[in-house]
């Protein structure tokens, strides 16, 4: 499922780039229009984000299924739990979040790219190879097959608010916090950045901790978009970009 968001959001974004080298207006190409550039450059940055939070929890489901693997382990660093239950409880939690995350992001980024074509990029297109109307079509099935977003922000209150509640949320934090100190000691430009993220997050967790499920299902989706966000600030690059 996560997949296929992002394999169609990629392919929205391979025909933008490839209709911005050939399409002009006023004289010049969409690639030399400051505006234009600047929306792609966001999607694609967007996309990389999402990518990378899809294969953490790639990575994620391949520890818990083969634990004897250090090599994974070794690679994602301080994101990765040390501790079998932890690689499970942090994939329980997350599997919702990026699920409807990605769903979402998917559908308004091919949004965008069906803009960026004007009218053509709204059109049938008899080359199903460039046809982003379908794209776009088939991307939005996606945040409704296999749970909607609402029901997926249940599912993650579930886990937060359940039996393992507090050992789930004990391994997400310190994936995070641990994951933004690593940022901020490999870069010094991004301090303040890491700074933010950290207060937020630790608001957000108290703010769990003070509140009811069912308080916390009321505002299922804010907390699913707080989790989401701090994940995909995180995980591009684990400090390296």
């Amino acid at each position: 499922m996560l997949l296929q968001q992002l394999r169609l959001w990629g392919r929205g974004l391979a025909i933008s780039r490839a209709f911005a080298r050939v399409r002009k207006t006023s004289g010049k190409l969409l690639t030399e229009v400051p505006a234009h550039v600047r929306t792609m450059a966001t999607q694609h940055v967007n996309y990389r984000a999402n990518m990378h939070l899809t294969f953490f929890i790639i990575a994620l489901l391949g520890l818990s299924e083969q634990p004897t693997s250090s090599s994974t382990s070794d690679s994602l660093g301080p994101l990765m739990p040390s501790f079998r239950e932890g690689v499970e409880l942090l994939l329980r939690v997350l599997t919702p979040v990026a699920k409807a995350l990605t769903a979402k992001a998917a559908t308004a980024g091919l949004a965008e790219c069906m803009k960026s074509l004007g009218g053509v990029g709204y059109l049938e297109n008899e080359d199903m190879m460039f046809n982003i109307a379908r794209l776009f079509r088939d991307a939005n099935v996606l945040s409704i097959w296999d749970g909607t977003t609402d029901i997926m922000a249940d599912d993650m209150v579930k886990v937060l608010k359940g039996n393992s509640g507090r050992r789930a949320m004990a391994v997400l934090s310190e994936c995070v916090e641990r994951t933004v100190e690593s940022l901020a000691k490999s870069n010094s430009m991004m301090q303040e950045e890491t700074a933010k993220i950290t207060g937020a997050w630790r608001s957000w967790l108290r703010d769990v901790e003070r509140s009811s499920a069912e308080g916390l299902k009321i505002r299922g989706r804010g907390g699913l978009d707080k989790v989401g966000l701090d994940c995909l600030c995180i995980t591009p690059g684990y400090g390296r970009v």
